[in-house]
C-alpha cells in the first residue's frame, strides 16, 4: 500500500458474508493445523491434509465447510469467475492449504 499523500489506498479484497473471527477460532484452527502437520508430516496430497483438517476442526467443535466457491470482484464489479476456498471455518476464517 502506498503512503503518498493524495494517492488512493488500495482495499484488501473481502469475501462476502464472512464475519470477523474471534481469537478463540483462530487459536483452535492454528492448533488443528499444527496437529495435522505433526501427525502426517510433509509430502502428501492437499486433499489428504484437507480431510484431516476437517476432522481436527470438528474435534475442536468448529463448524467448517470445504471447497467453497468464492466470487471475485475488482473495483466493486464481479469478474464472472472466482476460486474455491479450501476450508472456511465458522463462516469467518478462510483457510488455504499449501502443500
Amino acid at each position: 500500500m502506498s503512503s503518498v499523500p493524495g494517492e488512493k489506498q488500495m482495499k484488501r479484497p473481502s469475501i462476502p458474508n464472512l464475519k470477523e473471527p474471534d481469537e478463540r477460532i483462530v487459536e483452535l484452527s492454528l492448533g488443528a493445523a499444527i496437529c495435522v502437520h505433526r501427525s502426517l508430516g510433509p509430502g502428501l496430497l492437499e486433499s489428504v491434509y484437507e480431510s484431516a483438517m476437517m476432522i481436527e476442526l470438528a474435534d475442536r467443535g468448529l463448524e467448517a465447510r470445504r471447497q467453497v466457491e468464492v466470487a471475485a470482484f475488482y473495483k466493486g464489479r464481479g469478474l464472472g469467475l472466482g476460486y474455491r476456498a479450501d476450508i472456511i471455518v465458522a463462516d469467518c476464517l478462510l483457510l488455504e492449504l499449501d502443500c
